[in-house]
């Protein structure tokens, strides 16, 4: 079946679109990988009449830790990933699931600044920079 976008759309038109099973979640987190490990993440809490994780869709951001599960899921992607030669991304999860990998704009280094939460660019692009590992 080929996905029709509507006439306002032109740049969609007659494309493919992804879709993904609906999994009831009140919380997702965003992690930043970065040189093969899981390096910054910040938890996202819906509203209540919202099914997605976005700011846009006024969902709460704090900052938060990754329990040991969460932290060994993201070791498993960012391993995935950079056998791939991405060493630098962003995911969505709500553990056991990993919603979305985004590698083009990660998104999240911005989003933290932005809700006040710690900026930890420097450190995370010093671990891209001193990688040593990188291309292997």
């Amino acid at each position: 079946m080929t996905f029709r976008a509507p006439q306002n759309l032109a740049g969609f038109q007659g494309r493919y679109c992804a879709l993904q099973e609906f999994l009831p979640h009140t919380e997702g987190k965003r992690v930043i990988i970065a040189a093969g490990r899981p390096v910054a993440q910040q938890a996202h809490h819906l509203a209540p009449d919202e099914h997605r994780g976005n700011t846009a869709h006024r969902a709460r951001c704090t900052d938060t830790a990754l329990t040991a599960a969460e932290h060994e899921l993201c070791v498993r992607v960012a391993a995935r990933l950079r056998a791939h030669g991405i060493r630098f991304a962003g995911i969505d999860l709500a553990y056991p699931y990993v919603f979305e990998c985004n590698v083009i704009n990660p998104g999240g280094l911005d989003e933290r600044i932005t809700l006040g939460l710690p900026d930890l660019t420097g450190d995370i692009v010093r671990s891209l920079l001193t990688d040593t590992t990188a291309g292997r």
